[in-house]
Formats: C-alpha cells, structure tokens, sequence
C-alpha cells in the first residue's frame, strides 16, 4: 500500500492532441422540469450526465431553442412568463411576461420572433428575440395549444374551439381559421411541408391540411381520444396515440381515401410518439405500463422497454442513436439506446420532469487546453455514490468527463468553473479496485487526462 500511495501523490497528464479553434458545436439535452419553481436541467448528450440545472419560472412545460442554438426558451405555465436561457453556460439572461397559461412555443426560422401561446386568454404573444419584448399579441380562438410553422404561416390549435388559427408571419395577423375536429391537441406538419395533421380528442379524428389552399384536405376515423401524431419520413404513414383506447392508429396519407389501414395495440394510455430518423420505428410512451412500445414499421409489430413510473415524453436525439423519455411520476428522465433497445442511463430530477429537447450548442473556447492540477479525494470505496473535486485551469463550462476503467462507474453530473469541477460518479459494487484516470474533454475537443487520479481501495 505505501508503494501505490506515494505512485498516487503525483498525477501524470496527458494532453490531448487535438488543435485548438474558436469554437465547437456539442450536443445538449434539456429537461423541462414541471415544479415550482420551475427547472431546466441540462444533460451531456454524449455521456448521458446531468450537467446542471437552472431555476425559471413556475411550472415549466415546454423548451425552444433558437435557430442559431444560441438562446433556449421555456414557457413556465403558473407565472405566465417565458424564460430566456443560454444553453452553453445555463445562465437565465431573461424573463419575459406573456400572457396567461403559456405554454407552446415556436421560433420563426429566418426572423427573430418567437410565438407563444396562452391558454387562457385565448391569444398567441409574439416576441422580439432580440429585444425580450412582446411586440403584439394575437387574438386567436379559445384554449389555444399545439402550434406549428409552415411556410410562412403559424398553425394553432384552439382546443376549446375546434379549429386552427392560421397566423400570417409576414403581419403577424390571423389570415384563417380552419373549422377541425372537436377538442384539437397535437399538430405537426408534413416533412415536404405540404399537410398539417391535426389530432381531434374529442371526435376521435385526424385532420389533414392542406398548406396551399388552407382547407381541410381529408379527415380520417382513428381510435379514442388521440393526443398525438406523428409522421414518416417519406410522409407515407400518419401515426397516432389513442390515449383512451390504448392503440395506435396507422393513417395510410398516399390512398385515394386515406384511412386508418392498422390498429396496433400499445398498452393503457398512451401518450407523445417520436418516428425514427430513417422511418424504421416509431416509439411511443406509455404511461400507465411504465414503458416505451417501439412499433416496427412496414411489419407493424412490437416490442416493449420498461422505463420509470408513468412515461410522457419521447425525445430522438440529433442522430436518432438516443431517446429521451420522461417520466414524471417517477421524477427521471430514461435514455434509451436505440441499437440494443435498452436503458443506459437514468437521470434523476424529482421534479416532475415533463419534457425534453435536445440539440446543438455553440460552444466558445479561446483559453487554450485545459491542465489537472489535483483530484480528491484519492482513496474511495465501492458501492458509494461519490463527489470528485478537480482543480486545473481552463475547463469550459460544460465539459465531458470520463473514468477509466470504466466497468461499473458512472458518472452522473459534471459542474465547472474555469478553474474547478465537481464531478459526481457511482461506483457500483462491480466496480474493480485500483487506480483509475480521470480525463476532462472541453468541447473543442482539447483534453487533459490524470493518470492515476484516484484509487478504489475495497
């Protein structure tokens, strides 16, 4: 032991050799945690950590990140306020009041406006993103919901209505309103852009749009009470979630009458759906059996993955490698890897996480590789859930961290400083004893490694 200790008093570090740039594209998720206050927590997609989190307003629902990544957006229900965040650093640069009960949001794609509805008011706030202003307020039908944009229009759905406010993006003016199904919620627009479908829960119905004449193309029969929809890649297949009924509903859009063409059986209650990159799955949350249902489209059979107590949200990640799902009652978020089908991290916010948005951030970073200079503690055991203090200069505010060996360790939080990381890992019993190293990656890729970082004694 009096050998391995002394080898363990010096730390030998290894830069990596990666040339440094201005800045670095990294992938981020963000939970939106439905509490009071309301939280954000941020998740390293590439490790599946808790990275931190932010408080925003009360009842945080839903999240928006700007078309250039710069500022996430989180609509917080009870306090009427939407909060503007940096998604590199975590900091809340703004809170903007809207109106009353904000929930859905969308970000025009070339202009800085962000669209945000209320509720109960009956009215969608349209900010400026540069400013943090409302700049108007739109009147559009009561209980407005899910918004889509499209082609220069914003879509909402008036639930208390039946119909769908079109917003003219140019004059921010209502051009239509389009009578729907009763009770209307999820809508999502066509990949070509050319249908908006619209979930009618009241009247068991799907709406499809037409986008160049703005009139109901086609409604087609689904099953009880569908919530949401979602649609293939080559805009074949509308796919439904039946909350009452617990089925799914497959709409074939390229018939000369579409119609539902499969029911599919996925368990009691269920609710968001997500569809694969490539159109091979959809994936479904199902509340009430405490898993997600993945649907093999084309063959229209299933399988089942366990995931925490009574899941709401499914989320792809930028490359559909992982799904976010949220469940709230249990207060986690699983992620799920979409090649073994498997939960491979779980984290935990006990904050009624509702949903999850996850994509790119611009990262800067012009203060050269990061060093290690100390580690503590130095001796720990299995088993234990355990707090590294690194010291070092230039870590990035949201860092990777990886532990090597890494059997049986997890790292499940990183928080940094420019100078100092608090590194939260488990160490399961399976973990091995010994030495370990410690390498902190900044995301334009300059790293520093601790050899012999710390020792699992027993």
């Amino acid at each position: 032991m009096k050998n391995l200790s002394a080898g363990l008093l010096c730390l030998a570090l290894v830069m990596g050799g990666v040339t440094a740039v201005d800045a670095a594209t990294a992938y981020r998720a963000f939970i939106a945690n439905q509490w009071n206050p309301g939280v954000v927590t941020f998740v390293d997609d590439a490790t599946g950590t808790e990275l931190g989190r932010t408080t925003t307003g009360s009842v945080t629902l839903r999240l928006v990140l700007s078309p250039d990544s710069k500022k996430l957006y989180s609509s917080n229900q009870t306090s009427g306020t939407v909060s503007v965040l940096d998604p590199s650093t975590r900091a809340l640069l703004a809170t903007i009041t809207v109106g009353n009960k904000p929930e859905f949001m969308v970000h025009h794609p070339t202009s800085n406006k962000l669209y945000v509805d209320n509720k109960d008011d009956g009215t969608v706030s349209v900010i400026d993103t540069t400013t943090n202003t409302v700049t108007k307020t739109v009147a559009v039908g009561a209980a407005p919901r899910f918004m889509v944009y499209a082609g220069g229009f914003v879509y909402v759905g008036n639930t208390a209505a039946g119909t769908v406010s079109v917003i003219d993006a140019s004059t921010d003016t209502v051009k239509k309103t389009i009578t729907v199904g009763s009770a209307p919620r999820n809508i999502q627009v066509s990949p070509d852009g050319s249908k908006i479908y619209v979930a009618n829960y009241g009247s068991s119905t799907v709406s499809a749009i037409d986008t160049a004449t703005q009139k109901v193309a086609w409604t087609a029969a689904v099953g009880t009470n569908p919530s949401y929809v979602a649609v293939t890649p080559d805009n074949k297949y509308v796919i439904t979630t039946n909350t009452t009924a617990g089925t799914s509903s497959v709409i074939d859009t390229t018939a000369s009458t579409p119609a539902v063409i499969q029911t599919i059986s996925v368990g009691s209650t269920p609710w968001a759906i997500t569809v694969s990159p490539d159109g091979a799955r959809a994936y479904v949350a199902v509340a009430n059996a405490n898993s997600v249902v993945v649907i093999n489209i084309g063959a229209w059979t299933t399988q089942s993955i366990p995931t925490g107590t009574g899941p709401y949200w499914v989320q792809l990640n930028h490359d559909g490698s992982k799904l976010y799902v949220t469940n709230p009652l249990g207060g986690t978020v699983s992620i799920i890897d979409t090649a073994s089908l498997t939960v491979v991290s779980t984290i935990t916010t006990n904050l009624n996480p509702w949903t999850v948005l996850e994509g790119p951030i611009t990262v800067a970073d012009t203060a050269g590789a990061p060093t290690i200079a100390s580690i503590s503690p130095r001796f720990v055991i299995k088993n234990t859930t355990q707090t590294f203090t690194v010291t070092g200069t230039n870590f990035s505010s949201a860092p990777t961290v990886t532990i090597s060996p890494a059997t049986g360790i997890t790292v499940q939080s990183v928080s940094c400083t420019s100078t100092s990381c608090s590194v939260k890992a488990n160490l399961s019993s399976s973990a091995s004893t010994g030495s370990k190293s410690m390498t902190v990656k900044n995301p334009d890729g300059q790293s520093a490694t601790a050899t012999n970082a710390f020792m699992i004694v027993r």
